[in-house]
């Protein structure tokens, strides 16, 4: 049974997206594409936990969302292997409890000790680097959504777009203004 909750917060997360996506100029103009630094944002925040970089994505900043997501597998990486040292000093530790001699014992403690100091830097170096892309997407994406903004606002006052001219008939070529009168057949070129 699918959960509702979290499919109503989908639905109203994508409505809320899409109403923030863009905004049309004038009358007949094409729609800039300006980007919300809210939904950016907020792209940042829920997926943006899972898929570090989404905010930053969102608003067209592919190469930093690249670097974001570079930064979490790095840090997802050192988290596994501090795991994986974890699972070693357990088991080091299992060993040093059924050792029969003294110096088995303490061979296998150090290992412990060296296994669990080894787990616990790379899992606070993953969390580190977990955290500081997540953290860094959030406040980046706002900005990043600004700036495009202000890019296409700058671009379309440089280069306003070309309203189409109506005024002008074309008599040459009636029926097919897009070609010249040689490229018509016999019963299409004036006369």
């Amino acid at each position: 049974m699918p959960n509702r909750r979290g499919s109503f917060a989908l639905l109203v997360a994508l409505a809320v997206l899409g109403g923030c996506a863009s905004a049309r100029t004038e009358e007949g103009a094409a729609p800039i594409e300006e980007k919300s630094p809210f939904a950016a944002t907020l792209m940042a925040i829920f997926p943006g936990f899972f898929v570090h970089g989404a905010g930053n994505w969102y608003a067209g900043k592919v190469t930093r969302r690249d670097e974001l997501l570079e930064e979490e597998g790095l840090g997802l990486g050192a988290m596994a292997l501090g795991a994986g040292m974890g699972g070693l000093g357990y088991f080091e530790h299992l060993e040093a409890n059924r050792s029969k001699s003294t110096f088995e014992m303490v061979l296998n403690r150090m290992g412990e000790v060296g296994s669990f100091i080894g787990c616990g830097g790379f899992l606070g170096y993953g969390l580190v680097c977990f955290f500081d892309s997540w953290i860094r997407d959030m406040i980046e994406a706002g900005d990043a959504a600004e700036a495009r903004n202000r890019d296409l606002r700058r671009n379309r006052d440089l280069y306003p777009p070309l309203k189409p001219d109506t005024s002008a008939v074309d008599s040459i070529t009636p029926g097919r203004p897009d070609l010249p009168p040689s490229m018509l057949r016999t019963s299409e070129r004036p006369r």
